[in-house]
């Protein structure tokens, strides 16, 4: 009777119900059940995907990324459960492939070191920030990298927290990379979103007898002008193939190969024949690919070229001499300058109206130097020729008037239609002095002298007017610069308000539209909506802009305050397509090249003779920084920590450690394993990794053998977390 069981509930005479077990059944449904893939799990889950033809699902993750072939989402999964689907997405293999795939789409400064820079404690991130600031400042002051070392020794004096890694000068140029990398991005970023551009470009050789080349590009976006430092290098020599070679590997390198050709409008350099020349010139080169290019002799060259005169040199003696004369006389001492210089203009001007200043102590100094130097008794003789007085004053008049448009030439942002219009007003200026008599002349030829001095006129005396040197000068300009050089240039007059009719005037009706006629056959096929209409459509909307301008604006038009700034901010919902596009186009053209010869003063600034061996990716970093990048008081090092924390080989920077050291430790050794107490003392080398983090625990344990009464001396070192990055 022992298989008999009792039941709760048994009655006698009552047959026990048999409850069915509701699993069987679900699994004798499953049998029955036809599972087919539905098609909603495509939008849940977007790496899924399904072939209708082998009636299979895959991951694409996993077939992309996967080393393992016989996973069944890889060779094709036929069981159609939504359980076998979610447990596959939170899988370990799954989710691996998934992050790879969604680093690859990210940059890395959004992936793998944004990650590295988010985990980074505050502390670490401010000695990154103390450290990029110091190099970027280096790079802004031309200073050499050995005094970073320096400079960081100082912040810790003043108890700042610099950290005591990546202190010397191959981390501050690991840094400097970084921040030129950061500004390289802006500058190609900026060529990228302009519709057109112009470069300009000049060489000099080195103190390392090197060709080096300074390219600039101009970009106009929404009537915003911008010259923006691209490069500066050696070419393989000054002629024109060579350099034409090295402009294209220069953009190519900064991937916007594709911009000399679709965006490039306009080149400026100087008048050398490798440049400029008609047959094999760089401007010839580039023209065979840009039929369209509007080449440009810079005007601030052409200026200088239309005046030309010669310094002299001063010895420490005669300086020293010319101060005594300076002190008996009770003047302020003043030395005089040279003439010749980069703004070659200014220079004369400067040296021309030292000379009159101190012209009565030149004198004194030069009679007195006379006994001893036959040089300086005929320079004597010169200074109190009336007739050289004369000249130099009516020299004065008119260099005075010619500074004035060289220093406008050298202004940023200076559009190419401003500048002729500035040459033109020049001309007239000129040509209006022609018959004035000036008064400091006119007292001069009346008394014979200059400030006491008596002067000696041999001959005729001249005449007050300065006449036949403006003649000559105005000759010099009007060769240099033509009036009917380019109809391209006088047509591109049209995009400064200056060259405008006066509201009322009759000539608003008709202004412009022979002008834009011009612009249309030169630059028709890289403008907006190419074809037979575009011309019609160009005009009306020229004839619309006129008639807006003259309506909304018609005063600050007439008194010279209208920007083509404000003017395309205030007509950006109008329906203007091709206009502002033609308008942009003309202010990207160059006038000149200045900005090419101000980066060279700063280059020898940066590449001496101390440090001659700079390369060429060193110079163009710490150019980029100097040139583009914000001032001191304005850089975020955000970015350029972000491109740093990745090394050249993709790997994640280490931060937070230092290198490890080796100490002795004495200790009481005991012998676990035996039941004889042996003691001794021992010697024992000990690896420590030293940490600047404050928040390290250490733990004591015992030895967990019964038969030893020893302690022993663990020591657990707890890193912080995120110390390695």
């Amino acid at each position: 009777m022992n298989f008999l069981r009792h039941f709760e509930g048994a009655k006698p005479g009552v047959k026990r119900k048999v409850v069915s077990d509701p699993n069987t059944k679900k699994n004798e449904y499953e049998k029955k059940r036809k599972r087919t893939f539905q098609h909603s799990w495509l939008k849940e889950f977007p790496w899924l995907t399904y072939d209708e033809a082998v009636g299979k699902m895959y991951c694409t993750n996993c077939k992309l990324k996967s080393n393992n072939d016989n996973s069944p989402f890889v060779k094709g999964n036929e069981n159609f459960k939504i359980d076998v689907i979610k447990t596959h997405a939170s899988s370990r293999l799954h989710l691996k492939n998934a992050n790879v795939i969604s680093a690859e789409k990210n940059p890395v400064c959004q992936s793998q070191a944004a990650e590295c820079l988010t985990k980074l404690k505050k502390a670490e991130y401010d000695k990154l920030v103390v450290k990029f600031r110091t190099v970027h400042c280096l790079a802004k002051c031309h200073l050499s990298f050995n005094l970073y070392k320096t400079i960081c020794r100082l912040d810790q004096s003043k108890g700042l927290d610099v950290g005591k890694s990546y202190l010397n000068d191959k981390s501050a140029a690991s840094f400097m990379s970084a921040i030129a990398q950061v500004v390289r991005q802006d500058v190609v970023k900026v060529l990228d979103q302009s519709k057109y551009f112009s470069f300009t470009i000049d060489g000099a050789t080195d103190f390392m007898g090197d060709d080096i080349e300074n390219i600039y590009i101009r970009t106009c976006t929404l009537g915003n002008i911008k010259d923006t430092f691209l490069h500066i290098g050696p070419s393989e020599s000054a002629c024109s193939q060579d350099i034409h070679n090295h402009v294209k590997g220069v953009f190519e390198k900064l991937g916007v190969s594709n911009a000399l050709k679709d965006k490039l409008v306009g080149f400026t350099a100087d008048g050398a024949s490798n440049m400029q020349g008609k047959k094999s010139g760089l401007a010839t080169l580039l023209k065979t690919n840009c039929p369209h290019l509007v080449v440009t002799h810079c005007l601030a060259h052409r200026l200088e070229l239309a005046f030309k005169d010669k310094g002299a040199k001063k010895s420490p003696k005669s300086k020293k001499s010319l101060f005594r004369t300076f002190n008996s006389l009770e003047m302020k001492p003043i030395m005089p300058t040279r003439i010749g210089g980069t703004r070659w203009l200014p220079h004369v001007e400067r040296a021309i109206k030292v000379f009159m200043k101190g012209y009565k102590a030149f004198c004194f100094h030069l009679q007195n130097s006379s006994h001893e130097n036959a040089k300086a008794e005929g320079l004597a003789k010169l200074a109190c020729d009336g007739h050289v007085l004369v000249f130099m004053l009516k020299l004065k008049d008119v260099v005075g008037v010619l500074q004035k448009l060289s220093l406008v030439l050298q202004k940023r942002n200076l559009s190419l239609a401003d500048a002729y219009t500035h040459v033109y007003a020049t001309l007239d200026l000129l040509r209006a002095r022609k018959t004035r008599e000036d008064t400091e002349v006119l007292n001069v030829l009346q008394t014979e002298e200059f400030q006491t001095l008596h002067l000696s006129f041999k001959g005729s005396k001249p005449k007050a007017t300065n006449e036949n040197l403006i003649n000559s000068l105005i000759d010099c300009l009007v060769t240099r610069f033509p009036a009917d050089s380019s109809q391209v240039f006088q047509a591109s007059l049209i995009s400064s308000f200056n060259n405008w009719p006066a509201e009322g005037s009759d000539d608003i009706t008709d202004y412009g539209t022979s002008e834009v006629k011009q612009l249309h056959s030169q630059f028709g096929a890289i403008l907006p909506q190419s074809g037979e209409a575009q011309l019609d459509i160009l005009l009306e909307e020229w004839s619309l802009l006129k008639h807006l301008l003259y309506r909304k604006v018609g005063q600050k038009l007439v008194n010279g305050k209208l920007q083509w700034e404000d003017v395309f901010r205030m007509l950006k919902d109008h329906d203007l397509h091709i206009v502002p596009d033609l308008i942009d186009l003309l202010r990207a053209l160059p006038p000149t090249s200045v900005k090419n010869e101000t980066t060279f003063s700063a280059m020898k600034l940066l590449k001496t003779k101390r440090r001659g061996r700079m390369s060429t990716r060193t110079l163009n970093e710490l150019m980029l920084a100097h040139l583009e990048s914000p001032s001191i008081e304005d850089f975020n090092p955000d970015q350029a920590i972000k491109q740093w924390m990745v090394t050249p080989s993709g790997r994640p920077r280490h931060l937070g450690y230092e290198r490890s050291s080796t100490v002795q430790v004495q200790a009481n050794e005991t012998d676990c394993n035996s039941n004889k107490e042996n003691t001794g003392s021992a010697t024992t080398n000990i690896e420590v990794v030293s940490c600047s983090q404050p928040n390290v625990e250490m733990e004591l344990s015992k030895c967990d053998d019964s038969d030893c009464d020893s302690t022993e001396v663990i020591l657990i070192v707890i890193l912080p977390s995120v110390m390695m990055v």
